[in-house]
């Protein structure tokens, strides 16, 4: 009796051990831990809900259909698990969730009905012209209040599904704008100048809307041409690690010690401050002169470590800061004394045509409506016999300063002239 005591108080530290040893739970996949009970069960019916992280996620019912990511979350986007989008916005797919929570999520009604898009048919003919009320013998129809309701957006659509609600937006919106449209007849209001401009405006506008129009039609872009744009600007899809940086450029290194001590003396917050007058005042580089000293231009917004552009001491003192916003030099080159400023890294880029191909069609699609539209306007300018006085340019005058309340409504354009002279 005594030996089996012994035996099972010799053990006994064993089995406790093992009993704490429980193995441990795997962290989820496909969802953060709800912040609670009542998280946890708006998660299983596939609800927004609150992470133990104190975030909001928001469902997502198909990468089609899911924001876009944060670069830093493009793996996450698309594995279909929690992710951050460019929206500052948090995701994640409850489909994928349910299932690793053991939920058969076809047989959840939430998304059931979140994943059924109600269809509108489109009204035929018949339907449009019935009426749905008269205001002082004018009638609006079916089809006038079709087209205002549906042209809101999905979740202000939702309110208006019911009957008296589509009363409700009747009377408010079209009956109401008639009411006073008509109001406004009988006061002259139509004839004020102010309405007469921004009728004028507004029928220019629709002509202009209604020839693009006409040109995105016509016009059909190929392959070629996409190609040969990414080609043309290919210094935005692919290049090597860059550095955004600014240079002060003088003639001799006296100069350049003095102006470097005064930037090194200058406090933290007023140094960008100081760098810009600094280069206002000293710097000869008068292409970089007037952005503060950038070394940037149209095609080269870098320097990149072997860079062609610039010297290579120039380029190696840029490079040797390690630090953003700080300073080194100076350096000398063929062109004088520099003082240089790295203001940020920009990490390397190979952007494939593929990845970019549907922006490259819309690009070369709107380049070729804008020379269609710009050679429309030509015509017409050929046609109406423009001309044009720079020299009485000088007495138009841009106020710039921030103290323009009283300042007087525009004067009527040569095109509403005319068209009041034609009235």
């Amino acid at each position: 009796m005594n030996s089996k005591l012994g035996k099972l108080l010799f053990f006994l530290p064993v089995f406790i051990l093992l009993a704490s040893c429980k193995p441990k739970e795997q962290a989820a996949q496909y969802y953060v831990q709800p912040q609670s009970s009542e998280e946890k069960a708006k998660l299983e019916k596939g609800q927004q809900y609150k992470g133990e992280n104190g975030k909001l996620y928001l469902p997502v019912h198909s990468l089609a259909k899911a924001p876009k990511p944060n670069p830093q979350f493009k793996k996450e986007y698309k594995l279909m698990k929690p992710y951050q989008a460019k929206n500052g916005k948090n995701y994640y797919f409850p489909k994928k969730a349910l299932e690793e929570l053991g939920i058969d999520s076809s047989a959840n009604p939430e998304m059931k009905k979140s994943s059924v898009v109600q269809k509108v048919e489109k009204l035929d003919e018949k339907d449009r012209k019935k009426v749905v009320a008269v205001v002082n013998g004018e009638k609006i129809t079916v089809g006038e209040l079709y087209d205002e309701i549906n042209s809101k957006p999905l979740t202000w659509r939702r309110l208006y599904k019911s009957k008296e609600k589509k009363k409700e937006f009747l009377i408010n919106n079209l009956i109401s704008d008639m009411l006073i449209y008509k109001k406004a007849i009988k006061n002259n209001v139509d004839k004020d100048k102010s309405v007469q401009r921004i009728k004028n405006r507004r029928m220019r506008n629709l002509l202009s809307q209604k020839h693009r129009k006409k040109m995105m039609n016509e016009i059909k872009v190929t392959d070629e041409e996409a190609k040969e744009f990414y080609q043309k600007n290919i210094h935005k899809f692919v290049h090597p690690e860059g550095m955004i940086a600014a240079h002060i450029l003088v003639k001799d290194k006296a100069l350049a010690n003095k102006i470097l001590k005064k930037l090194n003396e200058a406090p933290g917050k007023k140094a960008g401050i100081i760098w810009r007058k600094m280069v206002k005042e000293h710097s000869l580089d008068e292409d970089t002169k007037h952005r503060g000293g950038l070394l940037i231009s149209r095609k080269h917004r870098h320097v990149y470590k072997n860079d062609k552009i610039h010297e290579k001491p120039l380029v190696d003192a840029i490079w040797s800061i390690k630090v953003d916003r700080k300073i080194a030099g100076p350096v000398k080159t063929s062109k004088g004394w520099h003082i240089v400023k790295r203001y940020s890294k920009r990490r390397a880029m190979d952007i494939k045509f593929k990845d970019v191909k549907r922006r490259m069609y819309k690009l070369v699609r709107n380049q070729k409506i804008n020379k269609m539209y710009n050679d429309w306007i030509e015509k017409l300018k050929n046609k109406y016999k423009v001309k044009v006085y720079p020299d009485n340019l000088k007495f138009v005058e841009v106020d710039i300063s921030n103290n323009n309340k009283n300042k007087p409504l525009p004067a009527k354009s040569g095109k509403e002239k005319i068209l009041n002279k034609n009235k």
